[in-house]
């Protein structure tokens, strides 16, 4: 769908119509009609604008770069395998990523487990349940306000 294009096309004829309007027998009640269909192209495209900002991503990316380059061990700065991490973090999924991540929880569980020597292990779907839980904690944190425009 091309809504920008739809938009941006939505704005040209209520110009023309609003000038037409201006001659018109009922031009104040045309106008104000007008106005509506104003208002709606002009929140729609507000909406629009807000729901695809991808600052908050572009934070998370360069973010993601910047530890990876505080971890290198040489004086040879490789930002392209920071970004291959990246590319390949996206080809894999959600799902894969999340299952790595109960994984290495779940491991680490058992690892504290023989140390201690506890018997205690955390479901699959109790870490799924756990980590929905702290996506959605983290996704109300994020404040689309006038930064993040």
């Amino acid at each position: 769908m091309k809504i920008y294009k739809h938009i941006q096309e939505s704005k040209k004829v209520l110009k023309t119509l609003a000038s037409e309007f201006v001659n018109m027998d009922n031009a104040k009640t045309r106008i104000s009609e007008l106005n509506v269909l104003i208002r709606l192209v002009n929140s729609t495209e507000k909406m629009l604008a807000n729901k695809y900002k991808t600052e908050v991503l572009d934070i998370f990316i360069l973010n993601h770069i910047y530890r990876t380059l505080l971890k290198e061990k040489g004086d040879l700065i490789n930002i392209s395998e920071s970004l291959e991490n990246i590319f390949q973090d996206l080809r894999f999924g959600r799902n894969y990523q999340k299952e790595q991540l109960i994984g290495y929880l779940q491991q680490k569980e058992l690892e504290y487990n023989l140390t201690f020597e506890k018997i205690q292990r955390t479901s699959f779907d109790d870490w799924s349940y756990t980590i929905e839980n702290t996506l959605t904690d983290v996704k109300k944190q994020i404040i689309w306000n006038e930064t993040h425009k």
